[in-house]
């Protein structure tokens, strides 16, 4: 849902997590691609205790196809880290990771970051701007302010996210049904978009595609 937990909560979880002797494991999803305002602080650069794993991936930045990750963990940790790594997975390629440390060294990165999120900005206003001139009377996009992905909201005009979903991919669309990852709640009226890696023409003829689903005859059904 791209929301963001505040500051007060962030420091009640690292007061935690001192007073209890235990670790935070903390996946920074998407934190370097913020659209609006200054970055948000994550929990491993508030920590004062060293009670934060923080943990991240080059996926999304550079390519898939490194498989490459990273974990930063405190200093009395490393051995220990170190021990166990042969034991659950192989270590990528010592080619890549030169690759990027030098990439990373010598400055690139930051204005790597700078020029992709550009592009991620200019492709989410053009899936919103889409979805708004063709389903404003269906949807209520939900603009992000970091990650790769928006949010839709139904207006009222439908009430089951999966069924949108499955007619969709009919289609040759994929929209995720947010109703498949609720615990508790019952909300059945949100769809998951991604815009990543989204060109103009797959925008227009996808939300054209899905656009056609509200007048079908499974959506009708419903």
């Amino acid at each position: 849902m791209g929301s963001v937990l505040s500051l007060s909560r962030r420091l009640g979880l690292l007061a935690y997590a001192e007073e209890n002797d235990c670790w935070i494991v903390e996946d920074d999803y998407d934190s370097e691609f913020r659209y609006q305002g200054h970055p948000i602080a994550s929990l491993h650069g508030l920590d004062k205790a060293n009670r934060v794993l923080y943990t991240g991936t080059f996926s999304k930045a550079l390519l898939p196809s490194l498989r490459i990750g990273y974990l930063v963990v405190p200093a009395d940790l490393v051995s220990a880290f170190r021990a166990v790594r042969p034991a659950v997975d192989r270590c990528p390629p010592t080619f890549h990771q030169r690759v990027i440390a030098d990439f990373l060294e010598e400055g690139y990165f930051p204005a790597h970051l700078r020029r992709l999120r550009e592009r991620l900005r200019t492709s989410r206003d053009m899936l919103a701007g889409l979805l708004m001139e063709r389903m404003a009377e269906h949807f209520d996009v939900l603009l992000p302010d970091q990650g790769i992905n928006l949010t839709v909201k139904s207006t009222g005009s439908w009430s089951d996210d999966t069924t949108v979903s499955s007619a969709a991919l009919k289609r040759g669309v994929v929209v995720m049904p947010l109703s498949r990852m609720n615990v508790i709640s019952t909300d059945r009226s949100r769809l998951l978009l991604g815009f990543s890696a989204l060109s103009e023409q797959e925008a227009d003829v996808g939300t054209r595609l899905l656009a056609e689903v509200f007048g079908c005859k499974e959506f009708v059904d419903n």
